[in-house]
C-alpha cells in the first residue's frame, strides 16, 4: 500500500509512564476472523492492546493488538472459505474435510472506502417507526405485539482500490 501511497490510519502511541508499556508505530487496520487471534499474538513483536503505552481509545473495541505496521481488529463476520485450500497440514483448522480451511484477512489504508448519508432538505438520515404492543388493532387484538423498525439511505464508495487489500491464510488449530 505504501507503493501505492496509501496512508496509514491510526497515528503513533509513545510509551507510557506505567511499566511494562510499549509504544506503537503508525499503521494500517487489519480485519481478520476470531479463529486467528491466536496465530496473530503469536507473531513476533506483538504487542497487546492492553500494553500500549498512552490511554488511548483503540480503533475499534475488538482491536486486539499491533504488529509493527498493523493494528488487528477481530470479527467473527469474517468467515472462512471452508476446505478451500491445500491438503490439510499438521495443526491446520479444517471444517472436517482433507483440505485446509481460508480465512480472509482485509487489510485498510486511510481514505480507502467512504460512505455517505442520503438525506434531503428537511429530511433525515434515519426514520425510525415504532408501532407499540399496548395499541389494540383488528391485527392485533389482544395487543400483545409491537414493532419496531427504521428506514434509511446510505451510500458506501470505494475510493482507491491500491489502498486495500485481501490476505488469504490458514489458521493453526488449538484443538490439535
Amino acid at each position: 500500500m505504501e507503493r501505492n501511497s496509501g496512508k496509514m490510519v491510526t497515528s503513533k502511541i509513545a510509551a507510557g509512564e506505567n511499566f511494562d508499556t510499549s509504544p506503537v508505530e503508525p499503521g494500517y487496520i487489519v480485519f481478520i476472523h476470531t479463529d486467528l487471534q491466536s496465530d496473530v499474538r503469536d507473531l513476533p513483536n506483538f504487542t497487546k492492546r492492553v500494553e500500549y503505552g498512552s490511554a488511548i481509545t483503540p480503533v475499534h473495541p475488538r482491536e486486539i493488538g499491533a504488529c509493527e505496521d498493523f493494528r488487528f481488529v477481530t470479527s467473527p463476520l469474517f468467515a472462512p472459505f471452508l476446505a478451500a485450500g491445500a491438503s490439510v497440514g499438521d495443526g491446520m483448522l479444517s471444517a472436517g474435510s482433507s483440505s485446509n480451511d481460508v480465512y480472509p484477512a482485509i487489510v485498510m489504508g486511510e481514505s480507502a472506502w467512504g460512505q455517505c448519508s442520503l438525506k434531503g432538505n428537511g429530511l433525515t438520515a434515519i426514520s425510525p417507526t415504532m408501532i407499540s404492543s399496548r395499541k389494540k388493532t383488528h391485527g392485533n387484538p389482544s395487543g400483545m405485539f409491537g414493532y419496531v423498525g427504521a428506514d434509511f439511505w446510505l451510500s458506501s464508495v470505494r475510493l482507491n482500490e491500491n489502498w486495500m487489500n485481501r490476505i488469504e491464510v490458514c489458521a493453526t488449530d488449538l484443538e490439535a
